[in-house]
């Protein structure tokens, strides 16, 4: 199923416009590189939220993906997230392949997943930025869609955003400048 790919690239702002990216082949040669990515969003009338994590660590040619299910309640900004008592709803673990930039991965239960990665440059908010968009930092992270999809084509609301070492946020709703969309590094 791809509904783990409900997540969006835009440059994490206060003004609305959206991030660049060059492409490049993504290929992983070294040993063990894990990578992190969470999707939070804030309902707006009901004060919960949703977070979903997931942690994608590439071992040569084989792949794991974890994807981690948390919910909490009574947020309403970026601040009450990050101060927020999460709990956990699922946990699920998928394994697979990578090839050149295809990654096939397989969990119980569900339908595979096969996506199409590629490193590229994107801008995420340091933690301390607020809505400062000139503090945006570009970093490399590796980006991932749906194999049938366009990766320079889509609009970004089904695409995973791995950075590494640490991890990158894409934070939706809230009555902040996150209200429409944005990166920033996680916390």
């Amino acid at each position: 199923m791809y509904a783990v790919l409900v997540v969006a690239l835009l440059l994490a702002n206060c003004t609305g416009s959206s991030a660049t990216a060059t492409t490049t082949t993504a290929t992983t040669t070294s040993a063990q590189a894990t990578r992190i990515f969470r999707q939070l969003a804030i309902d707006r009338v009901t004060a919960n939220a949703h977070r979903t994590t997931f942690i994608l660590t590439l071992d040569r040619d084989e792949v794991t993906l974890v994807e981690q299910e948390d919910t909490t309640e009574g947020v309403r900004t970026l601040a009450d997230i990050d101060h927020a008592a999460w709990m956990r709803r699922s946990n699920r673990t998928y394994h697979g392949t990578q090839r050149d930039t295809a990654l096939e991965l397989r969990t119980e239960g569900m339908q595979p997943l096969s996506l199409n990665c590629a490193d590229r440059r994107i801008l995420a908010a340091p933690l301390d930025a607020g809505c400062e968009t000139t503090r945006s930092i570009a970093i490399q992270a590796l980006t991932c869609v749906a194999r049938d999809q366009d990766m320079d084509a889509s609009d970004g609301d089904d695409r995973l955003v791995f950075a590494s070492p640490i991890g990158v946020d894409w934070l939706s709703g809230g009555n902040d400048c996150f209200r429409d969309g944005g990166l920033r590094f996680s916390k």
